[in-house]
């Protein structure tokens, strides 16, 4: 089975076709859970509490757990044909921009192949992977947020962050409203400076700043808009997403709050680890 992995490709500049939800189940009692762990530090565990609770509490089934060999890379083909046999799917953990946006586009992927699933990111990606969702064709598909980190916490503190990530868990599954997923108002016209673009762009290079990198406003002409990626001296490399990914989730974030005024984005991705 060949699996669409745009996340993966560093050339990305185009919005992937439409991705329907997949269809909700009317209750968990006995659905058989896939839990698919990114790879980092305590997503597993997180996974395997959520779990817990949702046989407590609901009756949920047996499961299936599969670790990825890398956190920013898709299931194999062969874990994702076990994923296929599950009922509803949990994943986990989204805690750094590559990882979390490679973990959205692993949900989209289990949705479009019928699985309803729940993708825990931690809050300071929450504008990376609204627009990678986007331009992978599900703009629906909302993550659990909860707060970061995750890869510190002891037993008990994952054990917490289990139960705050619960409800809105299971309203993800079962298809309810998800807290956060309201839209608020369409933004104001704007004039295109590099203090409002990078004003624009604050939630976004929010997630960047976690994993020590940033995005500056180097140049805008005629609507062109150059983006200068800074790295500090504990940047996580694999942490952060290839130039061209960065630039084509910087002009989704862009033109939806400036329109036509930008043409195009480009990041510069030199390395200014000092």
């Amino acid at each position: 089975m060949t699996l669409e992995t745009d996340l993966v490709d560093p050339t990305l500049t185009d919005t992937r076709a439409p991705v329907s939800p997949a269809p909700r189940p009317a209750v968990l009692n006995g659905a058989r859970l896939a839990l698919l762990a990114n790879g980092k530090t305590h997503g597993d565990a997180l996974l395997e509490f959520i779990a817990d609770l949702l046989t407590e509490r609901y009756g949920a089934g047996p499961r299936v757990r599969i670790t990825k060999q890398h956190p920013s890379e898709p299931p194999s083909a062969e874990e994702f044909e076990l994923l296929r046999g599950c009922d509803v799917a949990l994943s986990a953990i989204g805690d750094c921009g590559s990882c979390s946006s490679c973990t959205v586009v692993d949900g989209i992927n289990l949705e479009q192949a019928g699985i309803p699933t729940a993708v825990l990111i931690t809050a300071p990606f929450r504008a990376t992977t609204t627009a990678i969702a986007a331009l992978n064709g599900a703009p629906w598909f909302e993550p659990v947020f909860v707060p970061h980190p995750v890869t510190s916490l002891d037993r008990a503190g994952l054990r917490e962050r289990a139960e705050e990530a619960f409800d809105a868990v299971v309203a993800a599954l079962l298809g309810s409203t998800r807290p956060g997923a309201e839209t608020g108002p369409a933004p104001t016209a704007a004039t295109l400076t590099a203090e409002a673009v990078e004003n624009a762009l604050a939630d976004y290079r929010a997630g960047l700043q976690t994993d020590g990198a940033d995005l500056r406003a180097e140049s805008i002409e005629d609507g062109n808009v150059t983006l200068r990626l800074t790295l500090a001296d504990t940047t996580c490399g694999d942490c952060i997403m290839p130039a061209p990914i960065l630039a084509s989730v910087a002009t989704k974030v862009l033109q939806e709050r400036f329109g036509s005024h930008v043409a195009a984005v480009v990041v510069d991705g030199r390395d200014d680890r000092r």
